[in-house]
């Protein structure tokens, strides 16, 4: 059997990550209490804004982290992320890593970038969630919560809410009870339980954000990012946000309205003598159709060949909207087996 996976590696991004479950819950039914799906929402509502540091009015800021992931070759990648950033229409990131080099300039409803590879290598599909400011978009059910409940963490009183969002999807997201701050988020699936914390605020203007982010696979640490500079600067030079030479540009933008999805069936019930995890990276156009899709991490032949033509030929979105306007949406997606009982 096969399930559409989703956690801090299984996202949609229009050339950025946010979390795929975001997009999901635009179109499932809530099946929790009411009351416990509006309190969800108002709590994750308050940190989004806490953590907003790109909201309009924001002062410009640079933004310099060091990130460490766990790829399947077992071992530790380490790269740097850059974020310099004015306005809206004004800004530039760069993601580092040893086999991977990613440039990007924001424009007036587009983006620029520039690869040192043509699709994204194993390392830089981990990196990318965790990078920047979309893992600050707090990842906590508002839709199908069954409980809430207060812990104390050290010395924070923690106030968590869990519920079964999206069916084989189990789901908890924590707060800092009297700040507001995000704390943590942990998803259970098919694939393992994923976890998320994040920890030491600071403040960036009016606005906080995680020094310290880890990610956790099955307890295992599999990501680490640690802010080395966060700092409000002047606003630049109009040349610091030129497009690098032989940059593409694309209609986007940094933090671009959610693509909802029409469809996207599993793929499938088969037979399978292995289970794991297969990865792709998935591009569609303006309309939502599918154009390419490229397996980065592989699992199985047949496996990989299942996810990639299901997901050609059957999966389809309403497209990412910057100010209204769809953009083309480039989408990392894994893919869950589980092994044949029969």
């Amino acid at each position: 059997m096969a399930t559409i996976s989703r956690g801090v590696m299984c996202v949609f991004c229009e050339l950025f990550v946010a979390t795929i479950i975001a997009t999901l819950l635009s179109v499932v039914a809530a099946f929790g209490g009411a009351h416990e799906n509006q309190e969800a929402t108002q709590w994750a509502s308050k940190a989004n804004q806490i953590m907003d540091v790109c909201s309009p009015g924001s002062p410009p800021f640079r933004l310099i982290e060091d990130i460490k992931v766990w790829t399947k070759d077992n071992q530790w990648v380490a790269g740097t992320y850059t974020l310099i950033w004015q306005n809206p229409d004004a800004w530039r990131d760069e993601l580092a890593l040893p086999d991977y080099h990613e440039i990007r300039v924001g424009g007036k409803q587009s983006i620029s970038f520039l690869r040192s590879q043509p699709y994204w290598t194993p390392a830089a599909l981990h990196a990318r969630p965790l990078a920047g400011v979309t893992r600050f978009v707090s990842r906590v059910p508002t839709f199908g919560v069954t409980r809430t409940h207060d812990t104390v963490r050290g010395r924070v009183n923690v106030h968590c809410f869990s519920g079964k969002p999206i069916r084989s999807i189990k789901a908890e997201g924590c707060f800092d009870a009297d700040r507001g701050f995000f704390l943590s988020s942990a998803d259970s699936a098919s694939s393992g339980i994923i976890r998320t914390e994040f920890a030491d605020y600071v403040n960036l203007g009016e606005h906080f954000i995680p020094r310290q982010t880890r990610d956790y696979r099955d307890d295992r640490l599999v990501g680490e990012v640690d802010i080395r500079e966060a700092s409000l600067t002047h606003e630049a030079d109009s040349g610091a946000f030129a497009p690098p030479a032989g940059a593409t540009r694309i209609g986007g933008c940094l933090l671009p309205g959610f693509p909802k999805p029409i469809a996207m069936p599993s793929p499938g019930r088969r037979r399978a003598k292995v289970s794991g995890t297969v990865a792709l990276e998935v591009k569609s156009d303006t309309q939502g159709s599918i154009e390419d899709v490229v397996v980065v991490e592989p699992l199985d032949p047949s496996l990989d060949s299942k996810a990639v033509e299901t997901i050609k030929k059957e999966w389809r979105f309403q497209p990412a909207t910057c100010s209204g306007v769809p953009v083309p949406l480039e989408t990392v997606v894994l893919v869950d087996f589980l092994r044949s009982l029969f």
